[in-house]
């Protein structure tokens, strides 16, 4: 920066006036989107203004409310893609049910949650998500139908969530694997439920003819991260794993929680 020094009948330097010009300029050149508070309509929803689908309402900082007491029919992902480094977003559900439809014969995912992103659902009901993957020549793992943490600096919050009739289901043969984790709620890094329920998810693995593996693990939940459960109803869930001829490695564990980590109850 360039000083003009000049002196007053007092002897004072003056430089300190371009000083304050270059900092507040600085400060004008800033970018930045401001949170914001959205009402979501309801009805069924395709990807489209003011629904429950619209990614442009998922940024940090934003608080989306549900109409109270509504039932949102949504059809395809509730999000397409994953939620990607959007913090402190909030969804107050108001005692509203999203229901999913599947779409061309496929069930469709939830929320899933990457690379340090933060969301806290309130009072929401999330229903019938998932995914079926019965292509006999394709490997692939699937993780929590309706809420997935991918990694151990992503987190959520639900409170008064309830997950009911999500499924994942895959069928293996030839030398694949179909590994599921978790029919609700797959997580790798933090979570905490408080009330709610989590019932009547299932997961189910079928191994054909020289399948390598047809893994079934957590029927509601899956947990390798940290998790904290308070006063929240986990009833009546399933996993399930089949099995033919010659399959490998063939498991089913935790109808209700499947805990590889830190969970505490």
């Amino acid at each position: 920066m360039r000083k003009f020094l000049f002196q007053n009948k007092k002897g004072i330097l003056k430089f300190a006036i371009t000083c304050a010009m270059v900092v507040s300029s600085v400060a004008f050149a800033s970018n930045s989107t401001l949170a914001e508070e959205i009402t979501i309509n309801n009805g069924d929803e395709t990807p489209a203004a003011n629904s429950i689908r619209n990614t442009t309402y998922y940024e940090t900082g934003n608080i989306l409310n549900v109409q109270p007491q509504s039932t949102i029919t949504v059809y395809g992902n509730l999000y397409e893609g994953t939620i990607s480094g959007i913090t402190d977003l909030i969804i107050n559900g108001n005692g509203s049910l999203i229901d999913s439809q599947s779409t061309n014969d496929n069930l469709n995912y939830g929320y899933q949650l990457s690379n340090g992103s933060s969301i806290k659902i309130n009072d929401l009901s999330l229903k019938n998500f998932g995914k079926d993957n019965n292509s006999s020549f394709s490997s692939e793992n699937l993780y929590g139908a309706a809420i997935y943490v991918m990694d151990e600096n992503s987190s959520a919050q639900m409170n008064n969530v309830s997950v009911t009739g999500s499924s994942l289901s895959g069928n293996a043969t030839i030398a694949v694997t179909k590994n599921l984790y978790g029919g609700a709620i797959a997580n790798n890094g933090r979570l905490e439920m408080t009330g709610g329920s989590i019932s009547d998810n299932i997961i189910t693995a079928t191994s054909g003819i020289l399948a390598a593996s047809g893994v079934a693990h957590g029927g509601a939940i899956y947990n390798t991260g940290d998790m904290y459960i308070s006063g929240t109803t986990v009833s009546n869930n399933s996993a399930t794993a089949q099995t033919t001829w010659a399959s490998k490695n063939t498991s089913a564990l935790g109808g209700g929680i499947f805990n590889n980590g830190n969970l505490t109850l």
